[in-house]
């Protein structure tokens, strides 16, 4: 079997002949540079005018419904700008008041009137050329339904009554300051107080009404200490002083001192602290104790 080698070899490495003569010419036609336009100047602005004025005045009852409508040209100007105004002051904003502008069509509709929306309605249209207005009144009045009188002219004045402002009643003159006295003082001396036991201390002043009045307790001229053991009281003229588990260190003069603006009364107390015994050589029962001695005498010996 003989093998044979082939080359094959194309006519042309790119085909450039036009297969579609005229679809060739088109697309030169298509993309070739275009001469840019020439452009126009801007058509001069024409003064804007009121085809249709908003009407005649109006005349309504508290709670209808006003739709006011105006046309002007020109009506392809994009410059156009309109405004409403009431009574010579610009419209305030509210949900009751519904703006409209469409190619020269204007309208304003007030959901509901009031009687305080009485009044000129004005509309203006500017542009650069000039401006032009149109206006209209309104009168709106309250509507005979609505009951404005009181059905009780009792309740009405007592409620005027109430709600007029009272004039404040000058504050009286403060009573001169009572001088603080002592009605019950403390006991001056206790002849006995023991380690550990728990002391009470009282004492009754007057004036009882007076905010101003101050207390203070003294120990041996200073003032008290703070302490989870010293417990004090003041309700209205009764003072107290309650130590629980005195100890020796609190032997010696207690003083309260009341005072206020009007000068000051105090009042002491003093005493002394036995201190506990650190063995008890007492016995607690006498008759044992001679009998036990007995019991340990030396007995004679008996005879054998």
């Amino acid at each position: 079997m003989e093998l044979l080698n082939l080359m094959p070899s194309a006519k042309e490495a790119i085909v450039g002949q036009v297969q579609h003569p005229k679809s060739y010419q088109r697309i030169q036609e298509i993309e070739a540079p275009k001469p840019k336009p020439q452009e126009l100047p801007d058509a001069p602005k024409q003064a804007p005018t009121f085809v249709k004025q908003l009407g005649p005045p109006i005349q309504c009852v508290e709670g209808d419904n006003i739709y006011l409508e105006a046309q002007v040209a020109p009506t392809d100007d994009n410059t156009l700008t309109y405004e409403w105004l009431v009574n010579g002051r610009p419209l305030m904003k509210a949900h009751r008041f519904v703006l409209s502008q469409d190619f020269g069509y204007i309208a304003l509709n007030i959901l509901y009137c009031y009687p305080e929306d009485s009044g000129t309605y004005t509309l203006i249209v500017r542009n650069a050329a000039g401006e032009a207005q149109s206006t209209v009144d309104i009168d709106c009045r309250i509507d005979g339904v609505n009951y404005r009188d009181s059905l009780h002219p009792g309740s009405l004045q007592r409620i005027k009554e109430l709600e007029t402002p009272q004039q404040r009643a000058e504050p009286a003159p403060e009573k001169p300051k009572e001088q603080p006295q002592i009605l019950k003082g403390l006991p001056p001396k206790f002849d006995v107080v023991h380690e550990s036991q728990t002391l009470h201390l009282e004492a009754q002043v007057a004036p009882v009404d007076d905010n101003t009045l101050k207390y203070e307790w003294l120990f041996n001229g200073q003032p008290l200490k703070a302490s989870s053991r010293y417990r004090i009281l003041n309700d209205f003229g009764f003072v107290t002083l309650d130590i629980d588990y005195v100890i020796a260190e609190d032997a010696g003069k207690y003083t309260l001192v009341i005072s206020n603006a009007a000068g000051k009364a105090e009042t002491s107390c003093e005493f002394d602290v036995e201190r506990l015994k650190s063995i008890l050589s007492d016995t607690a029962h006498p008759e044992s104790l001679r009998r036990i001695t007995e019991m340990e005498q030396l007995q004679p010996a008996k005879p054998s």
